[in-house]
């Protein structure tokens, strides 16, 4: 699974060897930004190409494991998403690895989906946001049981 959103920008217009050399980069923890100056060296680099590094640049990574000591004070969550794709996986929010923690600590409070795709692509390709969210919805029943 990549860390980083590919299904939007695959379609159109990105370089596949680059979106994956993107996202690979992003989920061994290389600097970003490092990241998108090796894509600006690319000669067959796409706008779609950069836009994606770019994209990269502002999705961080952060071990779920620290809620663990706030458990007992939490009672809300929000369930951001990017991303879910017909399979039912968020490709840039590892869902399992959080749900799963949040369970065996005993957290039985709420989880709302708070969709943020559109507002990171800023309508670069048409996203129905309502689907997402349905899809979304699909995911957190199916990983919570």
């Amino acid at each position: 699974m990549l860390s980083c959103q590919t299904s939007v920008s695959s379609p159109k217009g990105g370089t596949p060897d680059i979106i994956h050399f993107i996202a690979d980069r992003y989920e061994q923890g290389f600097d970003p930004t490092e990241t998108l100056e090796l894509v600006k060296e690319k000669p067959e680099a796409t706008k779609s190409d950069l836009a994606f590094a770019e994209f990269c640049r502002h999705t961080v990574f952060t071990n779920p494991q620290i809620l663990i000591e706030n458990m007992d004070y939490i009672v809300h969550f929000h369930g951001k998403f990017y991303d879910v794709t017909e399979d039912l996986e968020e490709t840039s929010i590892p869902y399992y690895d959080v749900l799963t923690m949040l369970k065996e600590n005993g957290y039985d409070g709420y989880i709302s989906s708070e969709y943020e795709g559109n507002r990171h692509i800023q309508d670069y390709v048409e996203v129905n946001s309502i689907e997402q969210v349905s899809r979304h919805q699909q995911m957190l029943k199916k990983l919570i049981g």
